[in-house]
This record gives C-alpha cells, sequence and structure tokens, in this order.
C-alpha cells in the first residue's frame, strides 16, 4: 500500500505555486469524424496561443487559429478559442477542454465546445507537443442548410515558458 501511494506521489507530485506566462504556436490538420466521407481533410490552421499558468497542473490560454480550406478553394476563416490544460506534473501527457467561436470571418458565427489529448516533453527550455483535439462544427449540407460535422483535429507545435 505504502508503494502504491508513493508511486502515485512520484508521477503527480505536489501542486507547485508556479505563476508562468507562455507563447505557444502550433500546426493543425482537420479531418472529418462524420458524417461521410469520414477522413476527408478539412483546414489547415496555424494557431498562437497566449497561455497563463496558476498552479503546474493547469494552464489557461487563449487561442487565435487562422485557417485556410484547400477544399474550398483557399477559402480563409479565423477561429478564437479559450482552452484549459491540464496534466500532472512530472508526466507528458496532458487533456485539453476547449470552446471557441468559428467562423470568425465568413460567418455565421458558431459556438464549438469539445476537448483533446496531447502528449508534451521539453527539450532547451521550449515545451514541444503533439495533440488531438475534436469539435463539432456547422457545415453546409444540401441546399444551403446547416449540418453537424465533427472534426478531429491534429496539432503540433511549442511553447516558451517565462
Amino acid at each position: 500500500m505504502r508503494s502504491s501511494l508513493a508511486a502515485l506521489l512520484i508521477i503527480t507530485g505536489p501542486a507547485e505555486a508556479t505563476a508562468a506566462w507562455s507563447v505557444e504556436a502550433s500546426l493543425g490538420q482537420g479531418l472529418l469524424l462524420s458524417p461521410k466521407p469520414v477522413g476527408a481533410a478539412q483546414a489547415t490552421s496555424i494557431g498562437v496561443a497566449v497561455g497563463y499558468r496558476l498552479l503546474e497542473p493547469v494552464e489557461a490560454q487563449l487561442v487565435l487559429l487562422p485557417q485556410v480550406d484547400a477544399l474550398d478553394a483557399g477559402a480563409f476563416e479565423l477561429e478564437l478559442r479559450a482552452a484549459l490544460k491540464i496534466g500532472p506534473p512530472r508526466f507528458p501527457g496532458y487533456g485539453r477542454m476547449v470552446a471557441g467561436f468559428t467562423r470568425l470571418v465568413g460567418g455565421p458565427r458558431r459556438l464549438a465546445v469539445g476537448g483533446g489529448v496531447g502528449w508534451q516533453v521539453r527539450v532547451s527550455g521550449v515545451s514541444w507537443f503533439v495533440e488531438v483535439v475534436v469539435l463539432p462544427r456547422a457545415g453546409s449540407g444540401k441546399g444551403g442548410v446547416a449540418k453537424m460535422q465533427w472534426i478531429a483535429e491534429g496539432r503540433a507545435g511549442g511553447a516558451f515558458h517565462f
């Protein structure tokens, strides 16, 4: 019992009061999960985020995502997201809760709420990460009627903490 408790404390560790700002940049590619055609490429985006960490495992972020949809003649769109990133200290995995507004340029604006998981490693003062986030989108269906789509977005990038 004591060895299990000791292992748990080593993995999670105590939460440290480490207030810190972060700046993050990433590249993402979306894939359609539903409806068909499953796996169809969606918009490619470059994410720029500013974050603030109050405790070691919790970081709040504001993310700006300019997007280009290659399937829609290079249509440009913009998305704004608020994210909460939670991961235990000394463990490279984390979870991310996301709420954001989509279609800020072309409209109509929609609220998208989702979440994801990721993996990060710190090298030379930079936190490098890969993650997958799943979010709903209102796509256009037949006759211009809005149709709900589920998008899986793979992202990779780096973050500086100061």
